[in-house]
């Protein structure tokens, strides 16, 4: 803001100086110069009055303006830092899941397996039970059929 005051008063400065050039080359006629001079008195006041309020409102401005920089430069400082904190954490998290997800893989195939082999012992014992029922039940016939013989001879002899 400093800068920019004086940049208006190189404005006019320079607005001055061709005020006075042209003041040079024209015709020194009394009402002119009296116009010119009116001119002159104005813009110098105009720049004293700009001058005195903008020292002031720069000096209002830049203080809020450097407070708030340095505020958002910190929020900013504090923002990336929890982004990075949180970046990490969820890499962290990743890479637990994804340790996790083949630790389960893993464990599933072991299930499977075991699964498997546990059907193949079930459809055996099924098997043998079937051999075993049928083979009790033969010995039932012929012991059933060998007393039944006995029991016949004995009771028509």
């Amino acid at each position: 803001m400093l800068f920019s005051t004086h940049e208006v008063g190189i404005f006019h400065g320079e607005l001055l100086m061709k005020l006075l050039l042209n003041l040079q080359t024209e015709q020194f006629n009394p009402s002119m110069l009296a116009r010119s001079s009116f001119e002159l008195l104005s813009l110098n006041d105009d720049n004293a009055r700009r001058k005195s309020s903008a020292g002031v409102e720069c000096q209002d401005v830049i203080a809020p303006n450097n407070e708030c920089c340095i505020k958002m430069k910190v929020k900013r400082g504090n923002m990336e830092e929890i982004i990075k904190k949180q970046e990490i954490e969820i890499k962290q998290q990743r890479d637990e899941l994804m340790a996790k997800n083949t630790q389960l893989k893993h464990e599933y195939g072991l299930v499977s397996d075991m699964f498997d082999q546990q059907s193949k012992e079930i459809e055996k014992l099924k098997e043998n039970l079937t051999a075993l029922t049928k083979q009790q039940t033969e010995q039932c016939d012929k012991v059933c059929d060998g007393r039944i013989s006995e029991i016949t001879l004995l009771f028509y002899h």
